[in-house]
């Protein structure tokens, strides 16, 4: 009798270890998610990665742990391109939060280009101005000048615009 349930305790140990066996190990961590939101922002479908991200931020404890640090990035980037009105406070607080993180130059594009779009030419160029050009791909810094050179431009500062137009002008861009 003893060998009996020696058996069978044996044979639903090796059941359960089996069916745990199967389970990726996605299903164990945040990192699931985090991947999800991702393919998600890829996609540009911003009010879905926005929660996704919203909820690694949540299940993970660690500030300073570099998933956590690229989801409130991306949380923030889904919201000005929703156009949240927390967008700006968003990166603003992300930026004060990481001030070495690799995303602070990207963030400053952002909102340069946001407030751009908006028509809000001061600030456009308020976060322009912190912007390291050579933390830009080559389209990006093209951008980058046209915008910059047609706000100051709008505010009166031809000498600026001149620089920044003269800059781009033989280069093949859509600006």
């Amino acid at each position: 009798m003893k060998c009996v349930k020696f058996v069978f305790a044996f044979g639903l140990l090796m059941f359960v270890n089996a069916l745990l066996a199967q389970m990726p190990i996605a299903l164990y961590d945040n990192s699931r998610i985090y991947r999800e939101a991702t393919e998600l922002f890829d996609h540009e479908k911003y009010v879905a990665a926005k929660e996704k991200f919203e909820q690694y931020i949540a299940l993970e404890n660690d500030p300073l742990y570099a998933l956590r640090i690229n989801s409130e990035y991306y949380r923030g980037i889904c919201a000005l391109y929703l156009y949240h009105k927390d967008a700006e406070y968003i990166l603003e607080k992300f930026v004060r939060d990481h001030p070495d993180s690799p995303w602070k130059q990207k963030v400053y594009f952002e909102l340069g280009t946001f407030n751009y779009k908006k028509k809000a030419l001061k600030k456009t160029l308020e976060w322009f101005r912190l912007v390291d050009e050579k933390s830009l791909s080559e389209t990006q810094r093209i951008e980058f000048r046209y915008k910059r050179g047609q706000a100051s431009f709008e505010e009166g500062d031809i000498v600026n615009a001149r620089q920044d137009f003269y800059e781009i002008k033989d280069k093949e861009s859509e600006y």
